[in-house]
């Protein structure tokens, strides 16, 4: 006799631009956004006895273990870049993002036991209900040389800003083979 009932909804959009600059130079863009929502009820266990060690009896849930939930998130962000061809063998990439993430109304409620210590709460209690965000920007550098017809050599850097604890940088370096169909004969 469990019972679970869960409604959720979900939407993205990303609208996107890209324009060649000059025969060497192209920018890219992108505008997006992102909502999720979820509402979710289940009882289950209708009878369940639970022990309390602290008060060492059993508490007793005749309709069963109850949890509503709920919550909505929401995501918005930008990134640009900028595509240079410098040599014929060589690209560089540069660019930048940003990105805003917010949880709002997410609450929960539950009729069991906020702790072993605390007496048995008749009906449904709070146990939860927050809000929050956090944003981050980045900037990043990439430079792709072509050694070989099919080898590649990728140098990078990436910066990261959170507001929730700070700053980092981060290093990239790739090398990429890249077989021809001409050296793949079976």
């Amino acid at each position: 006799n469990d019972s679970s009932q869960e409604e959720e909804a979900h939407w993205y959009a990303d609208l996107g631009y890209k324009r060649y600059l000059t025969e060497r130079v192209e920018f890219s863009g992108r505008l997006y956004v992102d909502q999720f929502e979820l509402s979710q009820d289940q009882t289950v266990a209708p009878g369940i006895a639970l022990y309390n060690h602290n008060q060492g009896t059993f508490t007793s849930y005749p309709d069963g273990l109850t949890l509503n939930a709920s919550e909505k998130s929401q995501r918005f962000g930008a990134e640009g870049r900028l595509y240079i061809r410098l040599f014929n063998e060589n690209d560089l990439t540069v660019g930048a993002a940003y990105e805003y993430f917010l949880t709002s109304n997410f609450t929960m409620h539950t009729n069991l036991l906020q702790s072993d210590s605390e007496e048995y709460m008749s009906g449904l209690q709070t146990r939860i209900a927050d809000s929050s965000y956090q944003h981050f920007a980045s900037i990043f550098a990439q430079d792709s040389w072509r050694l070989h017809r099919d080898v590649d050599l990728t140098l990078g850097m990436r910066g990261d800003y959170f507001n929730d604890f700070g700053g980092i940088f981060t290093p990239k370096i790739g090398l990429t083979y890249e077989p021809n169909q001409s050296s793949l004969n079976f």
